[in-house]
């Protein structure tokens, strides 16, 4: 259950906060507070995981619209935005969408994140469990796995998905017109993409290729 939160703050309440959450509910979690936008994908790209939840804190954006902020980092992990009330019409696309929570930041705003942040990795935990519970199940009946299914779905998804492939190595060989963040969830995107591959070659029955350089770039 290891793994790390990014926060985007510097009020040491609410780091306090959040500290005492994680330790609550998740040994060994660590808490990464830095103080602008700017630091937090620095953070991002040195880590080779990426963060179990994101906070954002308005207060410390700079010059940076708190939507505009909460949208990118939402390709990563969970996003709890912390900014003014006033802001709500124009967060709430993205809390309809699931993708942020949205909370004011008041004179009640520290613990009502911190229960935020401890709800979430609660669920997470409980979702944890029951993966290691359903593979624990399934072990005795290890040795009845199917058989291959060359001309089935997984042929023709592998198919569509290397055709998806192909279409992410044209735009990243041209990444110099991207924006650090647009290249780095596509990205993102090839990698789970490249896992999804591996997958379904084991279904279809194919075997895997002799291990070579990436074919992607790293942003």
């Amino acid at each position: 259950m290891a793994g790390w939160l990014l926060l985007i703050s510097r009020d040491t309440g609410l780091t306090r906060a959040l500290g005492r959450a994680l330790v609550r509910v998740r040994g060994g979690c660590q808490l990464w507070a830095v103080g602008s936008s700017d630091q937090a994908r620095g953070s991002i790209a040195r880590r080779d995981t990426l963060p179990a939840i994101i906070v954002i804190d308005e207060l410390f954006l700079e010059n940076e619209a708190l939507e505009d902020v909460a949208e990118e980092f939402s390709w990563y992990a969970p996003v709890i935005a912390i900014g003014r009330a006033g802001l709500q019409p124009r967060m709430a696309p993205l809390v309809a969408e699931g993708n942020v929570d949205f909370l004011s930041r008041d004179d009640h705003f520290i613990p009502l994140a911190a229960a935020m942040v401890e709800r979430a990795l609660r669920w997470e935990q409980e979702v944890d469990e029951q993966i290691c519970q359903a593979a624990a199940n399934q072990q005795p009946a290890a040795h009845t796995e199917p058989a291959p299914d060359p001309d089935g779905f997984p042929a023709e998804a592998l198919r569509l998905l290397c055709a998806i492939l192909d279409n992410l190595e044209t735009v990243l060989a041209d990444r110099a017109h991207l924006s650090t963040a647009a290249a780095r969830r596509l990205g993102r995107a090839a990698d789970l993409a490249f896992d999804l591959k591996s997958a379904l070659r084991l279904l279809a029955g194919h075997p895997e290729p002799e291990a070579k350089s990436a074919e992607f770039p790293r942003p």
